[in-house]
Parts: structure tokens; sequence; C-alpha cells
């Protein structure tokens, strides 16, 4: 796949406008018009997006992420992690639902997004190791741009058959090499959901802030199916080709609906905490 340059693709970004009041459809498709089903391995980026729903200046960041993950069809695997002070339900409605979980709020507390401002991401984890981590929105577009000229690293297939009578999910992850690596390895697999349709904070073209009341939730972190930080593939990484599988089975909340829930799974580095590549598939 030939990427668009990077400085279109800054270009289309920064030139968003603030006052967007949802995130455009078509809301049933995830990531960019649904998993890559080819037969071509390339790097995939996992891009998370630290929001709330009182968060007035998250819309913002779930449509670049979008305009991000539509430059690059099938590359980006992204992630809503409503996590932090803005993520809190408050007492009476219309903010009174709660899209956090454990993980996402271990992970907030771990590499401090929310107290850093949101909205704010990370781009496959990358800088943990000199703490300059966490990306503001408006670089998110070459950040992404730039990973995805590096060679591949892993590669990721998820296969999931699910039972619609119980609600649950049996799911395979098949995690290939693609170089030679020497560190600690570990793959994290999550479950998401798509257009939950909630209230969600807004600024109107003035900067005054509003309340969109059928605000379409996008790739919103449900669960970990694994465990918050996942499970060790190898302590000591792996030659080229090496073939890691790991087998989960996962029970669907009743809140959830699964024809708009999907699996996401990374592996990265334990060191540097740097995501080596992502993935995602239907749940069924």
């Amino acid at each position: 796949m030939r990427l668009i340059s990077k400085i279109f693709a800054l270009f289309l970004i920064t030139s968003f406008f603030h006052g967007c009041d949802v995130v455009e459809g078509p809301y049933i498709e995830s990531n960019s018009g649904g998993p890559d089903t080819s037969n071509t391995k390339v790097r995939k980026v996992f891009l998370e997006d630290y929001t709330g729903h009182t968060c007035k200046n998250c819309p913002e960041a779930a449509v670049i992420a979008k305009q991000v993950a539509d430059l690059y069809p099938k590359q980006v695997i992204t992630l809503a992690v409503h996590a932090g002070f803005f993520a809190n339900p408050e007492p009476q409605p219309p903010y009174d639902y709660d899209f956090r979980t454990p993980t996402g709020e271990a992970w907030d507390q771990f590499f401090g997004n929310s107290n850093a401002g949101n909205p704010n991401g990370m781009v496959d984890r990358m800088d943990y190791s000199n703490s300059d981590h966490i990306k503001g929105i408006t670089a998110w577009g070459s950040l992404v741009s730039q990973r995805l000229q590096e060679p591949l690293e892993a590669y990721i297939v998820i296969d999931s058959d699910y039972n619609s009578d119980n609600r649950t999910a049996n799911i395979s992850v098949d995690t290939e090499l693609f170089q030679d690596l020497t560190d600690p390895l570990k793959l994290v697999v999550l479950l998401t959901e798509d257009s939950i349709v909630k209230p969600q904070k807004d600024v109107d073209q003035q900067g005054n802030s509003i309340t969109i009341y059928d605000y379409v939730h996008m790739h919103v972190l449900r669960a970990a199916i694994n465990s918050t930080w996942g499970d060790e593939l190898s302590a000591s990484g792996g030659s080229t080709g090496t073939l890691f599988e790991n087998d989960y089975s996962f029970t669907l909340d009743q809140e959830y609906r699964a024809d708009q829930c999907h699996v996401v799974a990374f592996v990265y580095n334990d060191l540097t905490k740097e995501v080596l590549q992502a993935e995602y598939a239907p749940i069924q």
C-alpha cells in the first residue's frame, strides 16, 4: 500500500475545525472499513484516544482519530479509553452513565494521560522511555504516517467463534514475529463496542459548551479479555518466524451488543511499553 505523504496527512488533520456535533458515519463500521481480510501483511498502528463524556474538547479528538484512520484504511486500530476526571459519571442525567473500566483507569494512572489534560493520546505507546509518550491530537496524523513506514515486526491474526445462545466467544490470537527480537513480549486482548448513543459535552462554533444528546461513541473500551497488562508471550523475544498461539473464552455482558463488538489485540515490548503490532476483528 502506497502511503500518503506526511505533509498531505498533516494538512488534512490540522484543517479540522471546532464545533462538530457528532462523528460522521457509517457508525456500524469501525476502524475505517472493517478488519483487513487480505493476505497482505503490513504494519498497523495502535492509536489510543483518552477521553471522557464531560470533556467538551474531546469530540474534536474523535474526529481527528477517524480522519487519520481514513487516510490509512485498515492500518490504524483506534481505541477510545474513557478514564480520569472527565469520564466520571455525574449523579444526575444526562452524564450519569459510566464507560470507565478497570483496565482504562489503570492505564490512565500509569501513563498519566488525564493528568496531562484531555484530549490526548498515544501512538503505539512510543517514547515511554523518555516520558514523551503522551501525544497531542494535532500530532497524531504525522506520527501515524511515520510509524507506518517502519518495517513490520510482528503480525497478528484474530479468529472469534461467537455463540449467541450463551453470549460466549471462543477467541484465538496468533502472533508471528517478522524480526528477531530479544526483549520480553506481551499480548493484550480487549473488547470494544461501537455506535453507542449517549450524551457528550461539546463546543459550538462560538466556543460555548453544549450537550450532544445523540452523540455516537465509537471504539469504546469495554473490557480486557485477558488482563490489563496482558499475557507473556516470551521473556526473551524470539526469532523471525516464531509463532505464538493464545486462546481465550469470553462472555459478553448483557448490556453489550454483539453485532457492534470487536476484539482488539496488540503485542508490545514489556521493557519500553512500545506496541509492535495491533489487530482487531468482529466478535461474531
